[in-house]
């Protein structure tokens, strides 16, 4: 009976592995495409790929302004967690780290470093649909005083013929 029960939980805990690893390729493929990007003094526009077998994302953007920018995630096998970067063509730059919530639901500390100052929060991405997702910055402070959460809503735009 302890071999059964050993090998259920062994089969229990790979069944886990394997669905977390999972989640990792379904948002890959879903960030895959172009995207415009409207919130709080967000306006801009990035082209996405999958790329290492949907284990990442790369892409550039732009806003309305013409600044550039340089955006990548990838999937931490190990942790069972999105590593996710971005870099501005002005210097700034940022960081957060997600834990899968659920299907639909990526979350975890971000920080930000920008001309506005140092932005630190927790980051939820939250797909709303096929074409979808909404980025919130809650319990955020800049350079360590509290600062109003931010909200942008980040819709796929229709592709070129």
């Amino acid at each position: 009976m302890k071999t059964l029960t050993i090998a259920v939980v062994a089969l229990l805990v790979s069944a886990t592995s394997v669905n977390a690893d999972h989640h990792h390729k379904t948002w890959a493929k879903f960030f895959a495409g172009s995207w415009e990007l409207s919130g709080e003094g967000v306006k801009a526009e990035m082209n996405l790929k999958a790329v290492a077998k949907d284990s990442a994302v790369i892409g550039t953007g732009k806003d309305a302004e013409g600044r550039e920018s340089a955006w990548i995630m990838g999937w931490d096998s190990v942790a069972k967690r999105a590593i996710h970067a971005w870099f501005g063509d002005q210097g700034e730059h940022g960081r957060a780290i997600y834990e899968v919530v659920d299907e639909d639901t990526l979350r975890g500390p971000g920080l930000s470093h920008s001309s506005e100052g140092v932005m630190k929060g927790t980051v939820t991405l939250k797909r709303t649909g096929d074409n979808r997702y909404t980025v919130k910055w809650t319990n955020v402070t800049m350079d360590g005083e509290k600062a109003d959460d931010r909200n942008i809503v980040v819709e796929r735009l229709a592709k070129k013929k």
